[in-house]
């Protein structure tokens, strides 16, 4: 699980608090030299496109190796979702997954944003995968997260973003 949320949230399950990360679970940017959102949505989806095909994604994939294999990720060209202007500065934003064949592994969020009077494209990146990862932008590197190691629970789970071990 990873929050996507600009704000705190929390999981409750049996009454029982889980989750309750400690920050924002994604953090936006603004894309570098993008230009300035389209006045319609077609036209805002083909930018988001377009300025998606420009980040690319490596992942140190332990499955081979304990020093991990780097591996080349591909992004998806269609958005997963669509989603329309919401209160506040939201005018549109997708998101668009990352992936090692069909796998998400990291999501990208695009998002047209109000900021004063100037409207910006926006990015977002959520890890979906506990292995080491970079994103690129046009070949500057704009994040990276490290290997993700196992979570000591004595509580609540307060990190953004979780591993669910599944129980049979």
């Amino acid at each position: 699980m990873h929050s996507l949320s600009l704000a705190g949230l929390s999981a409750e399950r049996d009454g029982v608090l889980r989750w309750q990360p400690t920050k924002a679970g994604i953090a936006l940017n603004d894309v570098p030299d993008a230009p300035s959102p389209a006045e319609s949505a077609p036209r805002r989806l083909q930018q988001m496109r377009t300025l998606a095909g420009g980040f690319s994604a490596q992942l140190d994939d332990l499955r081979t190796s304990a020093k991990g294999e780097r591996q080349e990720l591909r992004l998806l060209a269609q958005p997963l979702y669509r989603y329309p202007a919401g209160e506040g500065e939201l005018l549109d934003g997708a998101l668009f997954a990352i992936v090692m064949g069909t796998d998400p592994e990291v999501f990208l969020l695009l998002e047209a944003r109000r900021a004063s009077e100037k409207i910006t494209w926006q990015y977002g990146l959520a890890r979906m995968n506990d292995c080491a990862m970079t994103v690129s932008y046009k070949d500057h590197e704009v994040w990276h997260c490290e290997k993700k190691g196992p979570l000591a629970v004595t509580g609540p789970i307060t990190d953004t973003y979780k591993v669910q071990v599944l129980r049979r």
